[in-house]
């Protein structure tokens, strides 16, 4: 038997939130008007539960998502975050559901507002949502008359798709030694007003911020004003360019801590930002998205310099960790590459292209550098192995990449021992004419003589999927791949897993061709 005084607030949230729905329904009879089961987006007024339940519901912030409706001039609306402003814990969460520009925001001239803005330099959390300048106006005055000192969570949030992304320019810098995490989406604060040296998560969101603003906080990362910073998350970087203050690169180093690199950039930012970045702790995971948009390169001779700029760098980030073992992942699909480094040391590299239709240039490239000897990763230990997904669906990538695998996995310059290759169906084939219509027909188990460099001498296990072997011409391919190892000396075995009539339509053909599964 739990006593409501001691242990209620103990309970887990989803229980504790099915209790308090209960007693409200109990308490006036009926579920409140605005209900909606699974939903936390409600305000309600509590005047019908008794004291006790609703301050332990007042208690558990999370409990609350507060929604704003501009449209109903009722001050109620405003009732239960001013209740809260007036117990702790102080935690101000609340989104403003949408308005035209042309109307007055709700929370000007409210004096509940106001006097609940009073009580700012209580709070330990502020999570706003907001549509116009206006509306968070009030909120950053409170912050710098009063300072946050109890402050440890900033997140503001601009959710007008109409509005351009929004700089907020305090009058002058917020006191908030405490904060922790800072969030910043399609608005922006300039890191001179703000107490960063504790910040822990930061993160920026925004479309198309300038090349100044993305500057600016880069460089405020790792110039030693965020010591504490452990994640890091800079997304929808159209341009940069770096500042000429050649003094920063003396004094620039990774926060110690650092755990996440978290960037999503077109490639050209991308590159420019990972040069301007110094060397990472080996903990730290790196995960790169980037977009290649044809009208950023000027011709081929950039198209060139940004693939060899970004493997160069990718190499720079695992090569730090070479004395660990090493698993490398590549997957290509139709418009896409997604390669990922895995390190014993902890260390996890992700790179995520995504590059127009029609316009495999800057991938072809890509794979080029991955192959050379000048800049692969150094050799790792002998248990490193290689994975390989590529999925071509798209008959002019298909021509056109072609080349540029057959070259990747006969080269295999990544100094590792490559001892694992996962396929699947419609992977590689040998060149193709250019009115040869059968090219959904070729992958890498048809084996053409003049070609030798397609199997790779130090593969020892080719582990294919289940929906490979549905096919009766890949199963007599399978069979010919047997002579071809055996003409090239290469020990290599198939293993995989058949199941239902695979495993039979397979059986057939192992009667003759003498492929060995298990």
């Amino acid at each position: 038997m739990l006593h409501p005084q001691n242990d209620f607030l103990c309970l887990p949230y989803d229980i504790l939130q099915d209790i308090f729905w209960w007693v409200v329904i109990s308490s006036i009879g009926q579920a409140p008007k605005s209900y909606c089961p699974g939903s936390r987006n409600q305000l309600l007024v509590l005047s019908h539960v008794s004291r006790f339940w609703r301050q332990a519901a007042i208690g558990r912030a999370d409990l609350w998502a507060e929604v704003l409706d501009p449209r109903d001039p009722s001050s109620s609306l405003f009732n239960l975050i001013y209740l809260r402003t007036r117990h702790a814990p102080l935690k101000l969460r609340v989104k403003l559901k949408h308005r035209k520009e042309s109307d007055e925001s709700p929370l000007i001239n409210n004096r509940q507002w106001d006097e609940m803005l009073s009580n700012v330099h209580r709070m330990s959390v502020i999570a706003f949502q907001f549509k116009w300048g206006d509306d968070v106006g009030p909120i950053l005055r409170a912050l710098e008359e009063q300072g946050a000192p109890l402050l440890k969570a900033l997140d503001l949030k601009c959710s007008s798709v109409f509005n351009c992304p929004m700089k907020l320019v305090p009058k002058r810098p917020i006191q908030a030694e405490r904060l922790r995490a800072l969030h910043l989406e399609e608005c922006i604060v300039s890191p001179g007003v703000l107490d960063l040296q504790s910040v822990e998560t930061f993160s920026l969101q925004r479309r198309g911020p300038s090349s100044a603003e993305v500057s600016t906080w880069w460089d405020a990362c790792f110039s030693g004003r965020m010591l504490s910073l452990r994640q890091l998350s800079i997304g929808y970087v159209r341009s940069f360019q770096a500042s000429n203050d050649r003094t920063l690169g003396n004094t620039f180093s990774a926060p110690p801590n650092l755990l996440l690199l978290d960037l999503t950039a077109a490639i050209g930012p991308c590159v420019r930002l990972l040069e301007r970045t110094p060397e990472l702790p080996e903990s730290c995971n790196v995960n790169i998205a980037c977009i290649a948009f044809p009208e950023e390169f000027s011709g081929v001779d950039e198209v060139d310099n940004m693939a060899r700029s970004l493997v160069s760098l990718l190499s720079r980030l695992w090569n730090s960790t070479s004395g660990a073992t090493s698993h490398l992942e590549l997957r290509i699909s139709d418009f896409g590459c997604y390669l990922t480094h895995h390190s014993t040391l902890g260390r996890t590299i992700r790179l995520a292209l995504q590059f127009e239709e029609g316009d495999a240039t800057f991938l072809k490239q890509l794979l080029h550098y991955l192959s050379s000897n000048d800049y692969c990763p150094t050799p790792a230990r002998k248990e490193a192995w290689l994975r390989l997904s590529v999925h071509i669906m798209n008959r002019h990538f298909a021509h056109e990449l072609h080349a540029a695998f057959v070259g990747f996995l006969a080269k295999s310059r990544f100094g590792m021992q490559v001892s694992k290759l996962c396929l699947c169906r419609y992977t590689l084939g040998m060149p193709l004419e250019e009115d040869d219509e059968s090219w959904e027909d070729m992958n890498l188990f048809k084996v053409n003589p003049e070609v030798e460099g397609v199997v790779l001498p130090s593969l020892k296990h080719l582990r294919y999927s289940d929906t490979v072997l549905k096919d009766p011409g890949l199963l007599r391919d399978f069979c010919h791949f047997k002579e071809a190892r055996t003409r090239l000396q290469c020990p290599i075995e198939i293993v995989g897993t058949i199941k239902k009539r695979s495993s039979v339509l397979l059986r057939k053909l192992l009667s003759n061709g003498g492929v060995s599964t298990r």
